[in-house]
Formats: structure tokens, C-alpha cells, sequence
């Protein structure tokens, strides 16, 4: 293109990019959003699975458990066959993902117990193998708990479950927030979404 004294100026014709959409983006933050409370509330689940039982347990028996004598009438050695401890894997999946080596490693005590007005109950429990005492031994305390028998534990391993129970709590209060946040996300996306059908 001549310019005014026939000196040939150059025009750069500049090409339109892809349009910036500031509704694509907003309504992708809330997909985002969505998927991270989504992955946070599967680790929070998988916490719950873990703890749930031994949680259970210790809340149950230290707020309502009754305190009796048992006896120890076997003391099992932690297995050393590999088809034995594939056999103790399978027996509880969830013991054993939360600590494999005391449920695959530990020594077991059998112990009897006897409930008030209740007839003579064996406790089966497996424990990390420098928690049993390796004496011979009869007498040992059981907590059990008197509307359910059969849920009972020794005294005094009962306090290896205060943590499983802490984590337990923390887990679901998180899980309750995540819960929480994960509704407030979709109903501002469900609002988001009818706005923009609007237009």
C-alpha cells in the first residue's frame, strides 16, 4: 500500500485467535472443583473402611464395657507357611490392609471368658508378636460388652485402638465437610448452569 509520498507501507493483517470465553472457564472451575472434593472424599472413605471396626470397638467398650477375668488357654505362634498366612490375609481383608504385618506376623491368644450370667466365650486375637507376653500365664482382664457378648477385647491392648478411633472421628468430620462442600459446589453450578440457558 503506497503511503502519501509513494513509499510503500506494509500492513500486518493480524489473524482472530479462539475467542476468550469467561463462562467455558467459570462453568470448567466448577467441574474442577467437583472432581478434587471427589478424590479427597474417596481418601476420606477408604480412612473410614480402615478404622471403622477397631474404632467401633473402642468406643463401644471403653463408654459401656463390663471388666471380667479371662483365661488364656493357647498361645499361637505367628505362622510360618506361606499357604497359612495367605489363609490369615483372606480371613479379615481389612485388618489386613490397615496393619499386615501384625495379622500376617502377630501371635494369636485364645482366650475364654465368661459374662456375667452368660455362658463360658472364647476371644480369638491376634497381636504384634512383642505385645504378647511370652510367659506363661493364665489370668487376663477382658472388656466385653454386656448387650452383645462376642464384641470383647483384652484391657489391656484395649488402648492400642485410642488411635484407630481418633482417626477414625478426624476422618469423619472431614468427610462431613467435604459432604458439605461438595453440595454447596454443585448447587452453584446447577444455579450457573440455568443462568446461562437463560441467555
Amino acid at each position: 500500500m503506497a503511503g502519501p509520498c509513494g513509499v510503500f507501507v506494509l500492513v500486518r493483517q493480524q489473524v482472530p485467535g479462539p475467542m476468550f470465553n469467561p463462562h467455558e472457564t467459570q462453568e470448567d472451575g466448577f467441574a474442577h472443583k467437583l472432581a478434587m472434593l471427589f478424590f479427597a472424599s474417596v481418601l476420606v472413605l477408604i480412612s473410614l473402611f480402615l478404622h471403622f471396626d477397631s474404632a467401633l470397638k473402642y468406643s463401644l467398650l471403653t463408654s459401656f464395657g463390663d471388666t471380667v477375668e479371662g483365661r488364656i488357654v493357647a498361645l499361637q505362634n505367628a505362622p510360618q507357611d506361606p499357604a497359612v498366612i495367605e489363609k490369615r490375609k483372606r480371613e479379615n481383608p481389612r485388618n489386613f490392609l490397615k496393619n499386615p504385618s501384625t495379622w500376617t506376623r502377630g501371635d494369636t491368644l485364645v482366650i475364654d471368658y465368661r459374662p456375667k450370667n452368660e455362658t463360658l466365650r472364647t476371644l480369638v486375637v491376634t497381636l504384634p508378636a512383642n505385645l504378647v507376653d511370652k510367659k506363661t500365664r493364665e489370668a487376663i482382664d477382658v472388656v466385653y460388652l454386656p448387650v452383645n457378648p462376642k464384641i470383647a477385647y483384652p484391657a489391656e491392648f484395649l488402648a492400642g485402638f485410642a488411635f484407630d478411633n481418633k482417626v477414625f472421628k478426624i476422618s469423619l468430620i472431614i468427610g462431613l465437610v467435604l459432604f458439605w462442600l461438595g453440595l454447596e459446589e454443585g448447587w452453584a453450578w446447577a444455579r450457573f448452569r440455568r443462568r446461562m440457558r437463560r441467555y
